[in-house]
């Protein structure tokens, strides 16, 4: 039978890592450009039309806003990136099949308190990527979720990091994860 989260090194010896790393730096380079071309428009351009009595030209400082707000999105992205950066999920049983439960802890190197609590929400998605090569279109639909509240006083083992216990009862008819060759869809 075929095994696919072994295709996946990290996912092979029960350990699921952090992995949003790449799309972090990937962010930055976005607002990077974003940023650079707004101020380009906002500096030179805008300035120019208003000289020439075209007031439309205000409307290029939309994007300047929007900027400041892809700023403060990429802020608050880094941050939590930082906060939980070495995060790993170290599974008890692996895999875990439909019709069990999917049991174990995320490991935090890090002490954490969250004044409100922690609130875990785990998916089964159905992830469909079709269409020609040069125009993908990705659809995903959720077949089954569920949460959970954790308290904020978790017994801790360490006092300079955080376990965070994972107890999910999976239900016996969600789809088995599988990557397809052509498209790389995922369930």
């Amino acid at each position: 039978k075929e095994k696919p989260w072994l295709n996946r090194k990290n996912w092979a010896n029960g350990q699921i890592t952090n992995s949003i790393r790449k799309g972090i730096l990937l962010l930055w380079i976005f607002v990077g450009f974003w940023c650079a071309a707004s101020a380009f428009f906002s500096v030179i351009l805008v300035p120019q039309q208003l000289r020439q009595g075209h007031h439309a030209a205000l409307i290029a400082l939309v994007f300047l806003v929007a900027g400041l707000a892809i700023i403060f999105f990429a802020l608050n992205t880094t941050l939590a990136w930082r906060k939980f950066n070495r995060a790993v999920f170290q599974m008890k049983q692996f895999p875990a099949a439909s019709g069990s439960a999917l049991t174990g802890e995320i490991q935090i190197a890090k002490k954490i308190q969250p004044k409100h609590g922690l609130h875990l929400r785990l998916s089964c998605v159905h992830r469909t990527t079709t269409g020609p090569v040069t125009n993908l279109k990705t659809s995903e639909k959720i077949l089954w979720q569920d949460e959970k509240w954790l308290r904020t006083d978790l017994p801790q083992a360490n006092p300079n990091a955080t376990s965070i216990p994972i107890y999910f009862e999976l239900p016996p008819n969600l789809p088995e994860s599988s990557i397809s060759a052509d498209r790389k869809s995922v369930v």
